[in-house]
């Protein structure tokens, strides 16, 4: 199935294959033997881009980028800094509409904050690259966690999803290492519900 690659702020997504005369494929959560060639994933590459309609205001978007966060937060609790007390702030695709960004806050529970002024020192959870395809979604998701001497760090998944008219889910996931993503620039609560327009590159 086709679709259209929609990217928010720095996104990332590699993926290197090499022709092998052996017979195995390698997936993102398990290995089985197949003839042909053998596919894996490396460490991804930054890349930057705009959404190819102008913005990310779709129900699939926002509802996709919700289950993802959900999944992340759940497996990478947000850490206590600066004594932030399990408070954390979400920054989802750039250019989502007010009304939306706190949708998304509101339905990840009382401790989730969209990032203002006042809640931009908290951990921060970033929703970095989104490509939707139908009932299917890639999303790349930024977990904030300390490093050994107590500063922010980002451990960053890929996720894949299904859904649409049921609930969006994550089936696969691809985690790669702290730092091997760059975060986008933190996307600050619009003040108005007016939609704000990026462009795609060309």
């Amino acid at each position: 199935m086709h679709g259209s690659r929609m990217m928010s702020g720095k996104g990332s997504r590699a993926r290197t294959a090499f022709a092998a005369a052996g017979a195995l494929a390698v997936g993102v959560l398990g290995a089985g033997a197949l003839s042909g060639c053998v596919g894996y994933r490396t460490v991804p590459e930054q890349s930057t881009g705009g959404w190819p309609n102008g913005t990310p205001n779709t129900a699939a978007v926002e509802e996709a980028s919700t289950a993802a966060l959900r999944w992340a937060i759940e497996r990478v609790p947000p850490p206590d800094y600066r004594g932030s007390g399990g408070q954390f702030a979400i920054s989802p695709p750039a250019g989502l509409r007010q009304s939306r960004y706190l949708r998304m806050a509101r339905n990840l529970g009382p401790d989730a904050f969209p990032v203002t002024e006042d809640s931009a020192h908290l951990p921060t959870y970033f929703v970095g690259a989104v490509e939707v395809r139908g009932a299917f979604a890639t999303i790349d998701v930024l977990c904030p966690t300390l490093d050994r001497w107590g500063d922010i760090a980002y451990k960053p998944y890929t996720l894949d999803l299904e859904g649409g008219v049921l609930p969006w889910r994550v089936r696969d996931v691809q985690a790669w290492r702290i730092g091997a993503m760059d975060p986008p620039a933190k996307y600050f609560l619009p003040a108005t519900d007016e939609p704000v327009v990026t462009q795609a590159e060309p």
